[in-house]
């Protein structure tokens, strides 16, 4: 494994276990971050949470959580309402560090749901 392959598998460790503003504030910016990372465009900064943990909630069965630690929830979708709740720090980065208005967001996010783990049509809630 060579230098900056160490670095991403390393950052990809820690944020799984921080928040994404804390792991950003190790390497002094996002723009660092996306260096270290790899990350071009919003898709593949999406891709760095394809390793989510899935999980049913267990207060509410309907509820599935994608998380990427035991107490920190990505997104979480309610299987009645077919409706994805995100958390603000995730779609806050693709609005504004990637510049895409909320219906693109929305519109990315679904898709990503759709690819990755498998939920189809789902409605984003950003809020």
């Amino acid at each position: 494994m060579n230098k900056s392959d160490k670095i991403k598998s390393s950052l990809t460790k820690m944020l799984f276990s921080l928040t994404l503003k804390e792991v950003i504030d190790v390497v002094g910016s996002f723009d660092n971050f996306c260096k270290y990372m790899d990350i071009k465009n919003h898709n593949d900064f999406l891709n760095v949470y394809n390793g989510l943990n899935v999980s049913d909630c267990p207060m509410y069965k309907h509820w599935i959580n994608l998380q990427y630690s035991d107490n920190r929830t990505l997104c979480i979708y309610d299987r009645r309402s077919k409706t994805a709740f995100f958390n603000r720090e995730i779609s806050s980065i693709l609005k504004y560090k990637f510049d895409l208005t909320t219906e693109q967001v929305e519109t990315i996010l679904s898709e990503w749901l759709s690819d990755v783990f498998d939920i189809k049509n789902a409605t984003i809630d950003l809020n």
